[in-house]
């Protein structure tokens, strides 16, 4: 809504390119599917990461950056295991030892046992890591509590679902060893916050992780922004379209390769944004990290280009692009040629051997998609090459997609 100095509101709707319908669906999907993939593969991060990376900040972002910290420093360096000693006093300064207190007070002596905890330096990170994950608990449900009660829609239920993950995975920790323990103490012991960051520093020679833990909570408490996306009272900016329309894309793919062949997804690896998928003896890389292409070194500069799925197998990979448009132009092709040069290698069809590229793009006419088409094949060298396009749309019925996610990937597969 446009509001202007006098007092004429204008009010803007905004329609989604496959419409409401189409886009509520594949909301939907997408949500049914990463909850299915994140009961089977333990893996949230890279695809909430995705969903949320081309917008501003939020604890989403720290909540993301701190469960894979956690994993790091963890498997690193585990804790030690913490002493606790008694004290005899007339104040409360511990847990009351009881058996040992009433001896006391049968004797007359007005005094107390109470047990405390011997905090070495090598104790404060791991409080600070029990502590951060406490209070991201409550900060992301406080986002959660934002999104479904200002702003009730399908997106913003489809983004609070994917919060509770991670809600969940911080509670995980806390409740579990080691990081119960020091989460147990923290709610003994009155620690200030500051101690906690400084001596986590200057645990850094036991491990360099803490030195990173200790940055990240001064600037979660600073309230520094991340890039992901900015709540703040029931105002969020939504995630680009494109970007669902290729998470829906890959779950789609997944989730047939999965019937298909009645087998399980599992996760191999992950960092960041890249996740690999593997279904039977098929990997299926997810937004896979380059640091330096061929391209790039006879340019001499980075070039932030990568597919956003490569199918790998014995018989050789074929790289795909999902585009949120119903028209495929120059330019993708172009960019698609870049993608099989570095990443594709030869699939064997029919005694010949071919460098493969397929396009996913939105129906012009979902009830009547179309057939495939070929976008370019290049018979000059001496590996062909051949970039297919194939309509792939949430408004398209759902054996009309099998046939044509079977008909992307049977080169691939077929002997």
């Amino acid at each position: 809504m446009l509001d202007d100095s006098s007092d004429l509101k204008i009010v803007l709707h905004v329609e989604p390119k496959i419409g409401w319908s189409g886009y509520n669906r594949m909301l939907r999907d997408t949500k049914r599917s990463i909850d299915v993939l994140v009961a089977e593969t333990g893996v949230l991060e890279p695809l909430l990461g995705n969903l949320h990376y081309p917008t501003l900040s939020s604890p989403v972002s720290y909540s993301i950056l701190l469960l894979r910290l956690t994993n790091l420093i963890l498997s690193s360096s585990p804790p030690r295991k913490t002493n606790s000693v008694k004290t005899v006093s007339e104040d409360i300064v511990g847990h009351p030892v009881l058996p040992d207190t009433l001896k006391y007070i049968w004797q007359g002596y007005p005094l107390g046992v109470y047990e405390r905890v011997r905090i070495e330096i090598h104790d404060y990170p791991y409080m600070l890591l029990a502590k951060f994950h406490y209070d991201l608990t409550h900060t992301l449900n406080n986002s959660i509590e934002i999104l479904l009660e200002n702003m009730k829609s399908a997106y913003n239920e489809f983004i609070a679902s994917g919060i509770e993950w991670l809600q969940r995975l911080h509670w995980f920790y806390l409740t579990t060893p080691p990081l119960n323990n020091y989460f147990n103490i923290l709610s003994k012991e009155e620690v200030d916050v500051q101690d906690l960051v400084g001596e986590t520093r200057r645990a850094s020679r036991i491990n360099p992780y803490f030195t990173i833990l200790a940055d990240l909570y001064e600037m979660y408490i600073s309230n520094i922004g991340l890039i992901h996306e900015y709540i703040e009272r029931g105002v969020i900016i939504p995630s680009a379209s494109s970007k669902i329309y290729e998470l829906w894309v890959l779950t789609s793919i997944l989730n047939f390769l999965a019937r298909k062949y009645g087998v399980k997804i599992s996760v191999s690896e992950y960092r960041d944004l890249y996740v690999k998928f593997n279904v039977g003896g098929i990997a299926l890389d997810y937004n896979i990290p380059r640091e330096w292409s061929f391209f790039e070194k006879l340019s001499g500069r980075k070039i932030h280009l990568r597919p956003d799925y490569i199918l790998q197998g014995s018989k050789g990979s074929i790289v795909y692009d999902a585009k949120y448009k119903s028209r495929i132009y120059r330019g993708d092709i172009q960019t698609m040629l870049t993608y099989i040069v570095e990443y594709a290698k030869p699939v064997e069809i029919k005694g010949e051997k071919k460098l493969l590229g397929v396009f996913y793009k939105l129906a012009s006419n979902p009830e009547k998609p179309g057939r495939p088409r070929s976008g370019i094949r290049n018979t000059e060298i001496p590996v062909k090459i051949e970039v297919y396009v194939y309509p792939l749309d949430p408004r398209m019925s759902s054996d009309k997609r099998d046939e044509n996610i079977w008909k992307s990937i049977e080169p691939f597969l077929s002997h």
